[in-house]
């Protein structure tokens, strides 16, 4: 049962002249997940928020952390449980003018999967000429911040794509059939396509579950009732999501991400006005 970890993050204005501008807060959470459930206050989560913190500026803060268990099932994933806490992990010393300035961390595994990590708040002297340029101290704080993901069982979630392309040779009246079985699993499986476009070229999109399987190659799915492929064409693999641990994760290129609502503001979406 894997565990999603979000840091809750905060950053507050300070405006040099009064009568100019107010003061503004905003909020955003980042999260990783993990397959075990420690101590959210304490060890690695802790340790991977400490280092987080060094990297904010200082209007910045991380103000609490919330921990949800979720189980995976095939394409599915299903929430088992939140729970939530409250921390306060000051920023660094640096200034930053731009809330909404990030910086983006390339990450993969060690499968074919990759995910981007983007890190909200960087300070201004970080940036010239519209490029991340870390003075010695930053760069070495972030090494240590990326250490922390790479080494204590951090990791995202994604679709498998380890799992093998198999070419599709045609679709008709619902059923797919594909060159070679490859382990689809009727019943059980869900299975998405890749450039794959019906007889009035368009693509054929979503994900759709494996119903039964006629013969070896053959397979219903359901959804395709009305979708005719004529021809080898594209490819289809089995749908499943799984979480993957992050791997050579190397500093990427600024970006610009919104910055929300403070989270002790958040009071949940407001309901349509009805009609007397």
């Amino acid at each position: 049962m894997p565990f999603k970890y979000t840091t809750i993050l905060q950053l507050t204005t300070a405006p040099t002249i009064a009568d100019a501008a107010s003061a503004h807060i905003g909020g955003w959470s980042e999260s990783h997940w993990r397959n075990d459930n420690p101590d959210p206050a304490g060890g690695a989560f802790l340790n991977l928020m400490q280092k987080r913190a060094i990297l904010l500026p200082a209007q910045a803060a991380i103000v609490g952390y919330r921990v949800g268990s979720y189980t995976l099932t095939g394409n599915k994933i299903y929430p088992a449980g939140t729970s939530t806490g409250r921390i306060f992990l000051p920023g660094g010393t640096i200034d930053c003018d731009v809330p909404q300035m990030a910086l983006q961390l390339n990450s993969g595994s060690n499968a074919a999967n990759s995910s981007r990590i983007v890190l909200r708040g960087l300070p201004d002297d970080l940036v010239k000429n519209g490029e991340y340029a870390p003075f010695s101290g930053y760069k070495n704080a972030l090494t240590q911040f990326i250490t922390s993901l790479r080494t204590n069982d951090w990791g995202f979630i994604g679709r498998d794509l380890t799992q093998p392309a198999i070419r599709v040779l045609g679709i008709a009246g619902g059923v797919l059939i594909t060159d070679g079985s490859n382990a689809i699993l009727p019943g059980a499986d869900w299975v998405r396509f890749n450039k794959v476009v019906d007889v009035n070229g368009k693509p054929v999109s979503g994900s759709f579950f494996v119903a039964s399987s006629p013969s070896a190659n053959h397979f219903v799915l359901t959804g395709l009732d009305n979708t005719i492929v004529a021809g080898p064409n594209g490819t289809v693999r089995r749908d499943i999501v799984a979480r993957f641990n992050y791997s050579n994760i190397t500093p990427g290129r600024v970006v610009v991400r919104k910055v929300g609502r403070p989270l002790e503001q958040y009071r949940g979406r407001r309901s349509k006005r009805r009609v007397a």
